[in-house]
């Protein structure tokens, strides 16, 4: 299982836990599905990135790699 869907069991839960709690803790407690959240978004992201890095050193090209020269 990935960590991103870890983190979003982890939000849903909170989430969750939020709709069965007494109001005094209701904002923390989305606050921190919010902050899980945010996190599994960056566990893909991170995850997109290291593929593209991995299927750029696959096939030996650079699509990253700006074409732009500096002036001499």
């Amino acid at each position: 299982m990935s960590n991103a869907l870890v983190y979003r069991y982890y939000a849903a839960d909170c989430l969750f836990a939020a709709e069965n709690c007494g109001s005094d803790y209701r904002g923390l407690l989305f606050s921190i599905a919010k902050a899980w959240h945010g996190l599994a978004e960056q566990d893909e992201a991170v995850a997109k990135l290291l593929a593209g890095w991995e299927a750029e050193k696959i096939s030996g090209t650079n699509p990253g790699k700006s074409t732009m020269s500096l002036p001499a």
